[in-house]
């Protein structure tokens, strides 16, 4: 018989996030739609992996919203993703600004 690995990420299916703006020049909002209740962890990766922002909170069940502030941060793409320590959920977003 065939040998298959199967992998599945529990997080995903309990909870989805998109930003809009995207892409957006200064702040953006993050949504959070969740099944569950509890505490996650925002972070924010450049495409190389490094760690740019950090931040804990509690989400609720049902729809979330995060404020970011990206003004920081310069022009370029970037990872962003809501983590139980386990697993993460992650996406894309973009700061362009002129």
């Amino acid at each position: 018989p065939a040998c298959e690995a199967v992998s599945t990420n529990e997080l995903a299916t309990k909870v989805s996030i998109n930003n809009a703006p995207n892409p957006f020049s200064g702040q953006t909002q993050i949504f959070i739609n969740s099944d569950v209740s509890e505490n996650l962890s925002f972070q924010v990766h450049d495409l190389l992996g490094k760690q740019l922002h950090n931040e804990n909170l509690r989400v609720v069940e049902g729809e979330n919203t995060l404020d970011f502030d990206g003004s920081f941060l310069p022009n370029g793409v970037y990872i962003y993703s809501i983590s139980n320590g386990a697993e993460s959920v992650s996406r894309k977003m973009i700061i362009n600004r002129p």
